[in-house]
């Protein structure tokens, strides 16, 4: 009785660890515990290193802080548009100069001859600038990427992901039956509409077309007056990279609405929406990049699979299962295996698995 009392108080423990353990769990997976989630950590450390660039450039160039937010914004994502510069700190009036970069463009020997005395302009402060630069895009690519690819794994593979997929793939099935029992096209095409709409490849296109659609209107309706195909090659541009098309800092549409702004008279809006912009909109492109290259990697590999499955068996794979099914029996005659001339359930599937190994 002692003894069955000291394993039952074992048993009991245990049990009571594994419970703790669970509850544990479960609380990390709260938003009691959310900063121990790896999107958060990720997160936290991009608006760590957004703020760094934000404060630099803020103190160093002169710029407000939206200026300063999509300059950090569009230098780390590699996009380059080139509007505002860091060689402006060195046309920039004395008034707006700190007193840190002072010395570096007004100091003697800081300025560099002018294209005019073949050169090509800028100064030391412009330089810094830019050294800061290298390091934010080297910093920054990482961490955006790090951040775009943990974030995407939360996204293509949430908790209990293979099971919800199986539930997915069921109902598209259910959805598929219905479709063909009813009569009519209008169910059709609302069922199948419901079907694709489910798949994640279906869902980041239209949400990054959305997106490219809301960075054409911002070129054509706003001061920056673009025609429709220069606002859609603005927004094409600036969620892939490519910055090949910048903002000028023109004004309203007004009888003088041509003419250049200085930086600091361009609307702070402009600066808000493009941070934004390409915030939301980069990790948007990858994200469907990713969902269509996956889409055409499946489908090519299920017609692999179909493709190798279906295939008859041949001749030197009949003899190689037969031979592998059969091991065991051997002549003791002639000393070498024999086959019983037939395949059985476990050899075929064992040749299957072979052909998939082997293939793969």
């Amino acid at each position: 009785p002692e003894h069955q009392n000291t394993t039952a108080q074992s048993i009991d423990m245990l049990a009571e660890e594994e419970r703790q353990r669970q509850a544990q769990l479960e609380l990390n997976r709260s938003w009691k515990r959310i900063y121990k989630r790896s999107w958060f950590i990720s997160a936290c450390v991009f608006v760590a290193w957004l703020l760094s660039g934000i404060i630099f450039y803020s103190t160093w160039q002169g710029w407000d802080f939206w200026v300063s937010a999509y300059f950090t914004m569009q230098t780390g994502l590699s996009v380059g548009y080139g509007t505002p510069s860091e060689d402006d700190i060195c046309y920039a009036p004395d008034e707006l100069l700190s007193s840190g970069a002072w010395r570096y463009v007004k100091g003697e020997g800081m300025t560099y001859p002018s294209p005019a005395e073949n050169g090509r302009g800028g100064c030391m402060a412009g330089d810094i600038s830019k050294l800061f630069s290298v390091v934010l895009i080297v910093v920054g690519s990482s961490i955006i990427a790090s951040t775009i690819g943990i974030l995407a794994k939360n996204l293509m593979n949430p908790p209990g992901g293979w099971y919800k997929q199986l539930i997915q793939e069921e109902e598209n099935n259910h959805f598929r039956k219905i479709a063909e029992e009813t009569e009519g096209w209008i169910d059709d095409v609302y069922v199948y509409t419901k079907m694709y709409v489910s798949k994640g490849w279906v869902r980041s296109v239209l949400a990054l077309i959305s997106w490219l659609v809301v960075g054409a209107l911002y070129g054509t309706q706003t001061n920056q007056r673009m025609s429709f195909v220069t606002g859609l090659y603005f927004a094409v541009s600036s969620v892939s990279t490519g910055g090949l098309e910048s903002i000028k800092l023109l004004g309203d549409d007004t009888p003088s609405g041509d003419v250049r702004l200085q930086l600091n008279e361009f609307p702070g809006g402009n600066w808000f929406f493009l941070t934004g912009y390409l915030m939301g909109g980069i990790p948007l492109y990858a994200w469907a990049l990713t969902e269509i290259a996956s889409f055409f990697t499946r489908a090519m590999h299920e017609k692999w699979e179909r493709d190798t499955l279906c295939t008859q068996i041949s001749e030197d794979e009949f003899q190689l299962m037969d031979f592998l099914g059969n091991f065991n029996a051997r002549n003791e005659d002639a000393g070498e295996v024999q086959g019983d001339g037939e395949i059985d359930m476990f050899e075929f599937v064992e040749c299957q698995l072979l052909r998939r190994a082997l293939e793969t």
